[in-house]
């Protein structure tokens, strides 16, 4: 699988880390993980919720003590650089393993016996800029149906009534997604998913697109809404109006998440969604 490799079949190297305190009970564990990789002649720095990462320098790897929502934040300030995350969450379905695997997720890192799982990522251009997404953009109301039209590849497709819709990636199919019913899909594979979200229509059924489509969501004149967000990867949110258009496609760049087992996805989908 050409979405799957070795570490080294990418050319990652190991010489300067960043570790992400998602979490901050983990303050001492990110200081016992900086002293481990000292003495494996790693240099490596820590950051948190409130550095500024603009300031901060090109890692060659990161390691992210948090749940998901610490890695999500890690890809979204460092969308190629490949990325180390353990679970010190709740779900974690995008952690590599459990806080007590930690030290063994390290030893695998730096002997290259991991791999590199390489997920599609969205570019979202919205009337106040540009975001990258690893899960999903979410069109949202507060209190009315909205009017929501549909395009791909500037072809009109349909229009959604209801309360919003969702365009994803397969590695969002495990979020957001997963409660509008739409399918599971293996992260590394090249599509987008678009769902509506609680239409008013018996027929509305999800839709898988091909990689490389540009979706873009208009909001309708007719919808009377006027509290409406645009919502990224749970996290980034954004005021709309009437008349707006959001452009969704697949992004130039490709998150890289480092696993040790390669059936990774369907073990997590045992253990953290009892699937």
């Amino acid at each position: 699988d050409s979405h799957q490799r070795n570490v080294f079949e990418l050319s990652i190297c190991f010489d300067f880390f960043g570790l992400f305190i998602g979490n901050p009970k983990c303050q001492q564990i990110a200081t016992q993980t900086q002293s481990w990789l000292n003495q494996h002649q790693i240099e490596s720095i820590t950051f948190t919720w409130e550095t500024d990462t603009s300031n901060l320098a090109e890692f060659d790897t990161i390691i992210s003590l948090g749940g998901d929502g610490a890695l999500l934040f890690v890809v979204k300030h460092f969308p190629e650089t490949p990325a180390l995350a353990v679970n010190y969450g709740t779900i974690g379905f995008l952690t590599a393993g459990n806080e007590g695997d930690l030290e063994k997720l390290l030893v695998a890192l730096v002997q290259g016996d991991c791999f590199v799982s390489e997920r599609v990522l969205l570019h979202c251009h919205h009337p106040k800029g540009d975001l990258h997404v690893l899960n999903e953009v979410a069109i949202k109301n507060q209190h009315r149906m909205l009017e929501l039209d549909c395009s791909v590849d500037q072809r009109f497709i349909r229009r959604i009534r209801g309360d919003g819709v969702i365009v994803g990636t397969p590695t969002g199919s495990t979020a957001y997604l997963l409660s509008t019913g739409a399918p599971i899909v293996m992260p590394e594979a090249c599509c987008l998913i678009l769902a509506g979200l609680n239409e008013y229509n018996f027929s509305s059924r999800n839709l898988i697109l091909r990689h490389d489509v540009e979706v873009e969501i208009k909001i309708d004149e007719s919808t009377r809404e006027d509290e409406i967000y645009l919502i990224a990867d749970g996290r980034e949110q954004i005021r709309l109006h009437v008349g707006d258009k959001v452009t969704i496609q697949e992004s130039e760049s490709r998150a890289k998440l480092l696993f040790l087992n390669r059936h990774y996805f369907f073990t997590n989908l045992s253990s953290r969604l009892a699937w």
